[in-house]
């Protein structure tokens, strides 16, 4: 998710990640529910059981997904960026357009927004091939921003503007 070197993340690091989720407009962990367990799921046991079985499991992290803005100074230009890293595990799955059709909804129907916008790395052909179907439209790239694996990879950004989420919405 990020270009930065990857190296084991410092207290210091973390932190500051937690200080830039919480700077967001929107900021959540993708999680999935656990799967009912064989006990839980099986005909003897009363609803009570299955119930406080389903309290006791806990939902499983797979991602996270943020919208931020360019700062306070800028809201009146009503524009921001989405992010989304899922676990290697879950990518292919049909959790990341989930993720983000329900973040788009958000942004143009509760934020208030006129324009959502994402960058993708060059090498990401999933992500490449994903943003367009949902509606994003390629603004440009960056070209050969991204070294990653002894290579040079170009930044590829999206957007969305209002108008082009309700024509998508309305059909």
């Amino acid at each position: 998710m990020s270009p930065a070197l990857q190296r084991p993340a410092s207290k210091k690091n973390i932190e500051s990640f937690i200080k830039d989720m919480e700077g967001c407009l929107l900021a959540v962990i993708i999680c999935l529910r656990p799967e009912p367990s064989e006990e839980s799921s099986s005909p003897n046991n009363d609803a009570q059981t299955s119930e406080q079985a389903s309290k006791e499991a806990k939902n499983v992290p797979i991602g996270l997904l943020a919208i931020s803005n360019w700062g306070s100074g800028f809201n009146r230009h009503r524009r921001a960026s989405l992010g989304l890293s899922l676990k290697e595990e879950s990518r292919g799955k049909g959790y990341g357009p989930e993720a983000i059709n329900w973040a788009l909804d958000w942004a143009f129907q509760c934020a208030g927004l006129h324009k959502v916008s994402l960058g993708c790395f060059g090498f990401n052909h999933h992500a490449l091939g994903l943003y367009p179907r949902l509606g994003f439209v390629e603004e440009g790239r960056e070209r050969e921003s991204v070294f990653y694996r002894r290579a040079w990879y170009d930044v590829v950004l999206f957007s969305m503007l209002e108008h082009e989420w309700e024509d998508l919405r309305s059909k």
